[in-house]
């Protein structure tokens, strides 16, 4: 006699079901890579696109730069025009103490060679060099006469008033007091090899 099978609860998979599942989780294990593998998506807000003709990166950066550089252009003209005059009063102190070796050496070297050259002694040359004697410079006093080696010993005082850059060169002027004789003072200060300050008098 046959042993009958008790029937299965409505609900409960069969076994072959159950396995079939199995087995379909171990493909799907197989194939999908872990969650931690997975490349993360992040999500951004809208961005709006650059102005026409610049990319994102010139957009955002290209304001900033050309206003930092006209900044520091700014402040390397004025550190510049300070540095000169700086010179121009160093130079004028030189005169002062009517150290004239020590004035020399502030005015441009092929320029005073030039002007030796020509027979130009080096206390006249640093007379015409500051406008001492120059008749278009004189402001009060009497005028003085060659020679001017003799009246630049009779300089007592260097003003330097003003400092301004033209074109290429700084014009520094200001007044020369010698005796009872008062002069503009006219200087033409150029950088010259090595970045270093020099007064090059007009020569003609």
């Amino acid at each position: 006699m046959s042993r009958r099978q008790a029937p299965r609860p409505r609900g409960v998979p069969s076994a072959v079901a159950v396995l079939a599942l199995l087995a379909a989780c171990a493909r799907g294990a197989a194939t999908t890579p872990p969650v931690s593998s997975r490349p993360s998506v992040q999500i951004d807000a809208p961005v709006a696109p650059p102005p026409p003709g610049t990319t994102a990166a010139s957009a955002d950066t290209t304001p900033h730069d050309a206003a930092s550089a006209a900044t520091r252009s700014k402040a390397t003209a004025s550190e510049r025009t300070a540095e000169v005059r700086a010179f121009a009063r160093a130079f004028a102190r030189a005169l002062e103490r009517h150290d004239y070796p020590a004035a020399l050496a502030f005015f441009a070297p092929d320029n005073y060679a030039g002007q030796r050259a020509l027979g130009v002694r080096p206390l006249q040359y640093i007379a015409e060099g500051i406008g001492l004697g120059t008749a278009s410079q004189h402001r009060s006093g009497p005028e003085i006469h060659p020679p001017l080696d003799v009246a630049l010993a009779s300089l007592q005082e260097v003003v330097v008033e003003h400092v301004e850059r033209v074109d290429d060169y700084w014009h520094v002027t200001g007044r020369l007091v010698a005796g009872a004789s008062v002069y503009a003072l006219d200087l033409m200060v150029y950088l010259g090899a090595g970045q270093r300050l020099e007064i090059r008098p007009p020569v003609g």
